[in-house]
């Protein structure tokens, strides 16, 4: 319910995930990254590598850099997620295209506690395009350049 959230007053947690592919269950998380905005301001990250369940392919670690050898003894997803969870305890989730991380954190959390990824969720492609229709494209490197964000968006979580 986003309703009751203020946008100036709320508790809000911009959330990324890396994985070695596109299917949850078939796929691993191998990254999570968040920032956690109060009040309009950035007060925390969190930035967590994952050990996959299987080896990294090739084409994911040329694009996001992440190697078999930094995740060898990062701690497993059901460790990590109860980390994030807490981390977005009570505030609403942002996450840009959020099928594809949610989808993940939702097969993820089930498997730990039987129950999906906490709620509300508000995706932000999805305000992009009912914001500026103006833009073609609405993924995150044309939204920054839009915005005049200096950090270029890249395949980190962070």
């Amino acid at each position: 319910m986003l309703a009751p959230t203020s946008l100036t007053q709320g508790s809000f947690v911009a959330v990324d995930i890396e994985t070695t592919g596109c299917r949850p269950g078939t796929s691993s998380i191998i990254e999570i990254g968040a920032a956690r905005i109060e009040r309009g301001e950035i007060v925390d990250t969190l930035s967590l590598l994952v050990r996959p369940t299987e080896p990294i392919p090739a084409a994911v670690e040329r694009l996001t850099g992440i190697t078999d050898q930094m995740v060898a003894s990062a701690p497993g997803i059901d460790e990590v997620i109860g980390v994030f969870a807490e981390f977005a305890r009570g505030a609403v989730l942002l996450a840009h295209s959020h099928r594809f991380d949610l989808g993940f954190l939702d097969y993820e959390t089930e498997l730990v506690s039987g129950a999906p990824f906490q709620r509300p969720i508000l995706d932000t492609l999805c305000l992009a395009r009912e914001l500026h229709p103006e833009i073609g494209r609405n993924n995150l490197r044309e939204l920054a350049a839009f915005y005049g964000v200096e950090q270029v968006p890249n395949h980190r979580a962070l």
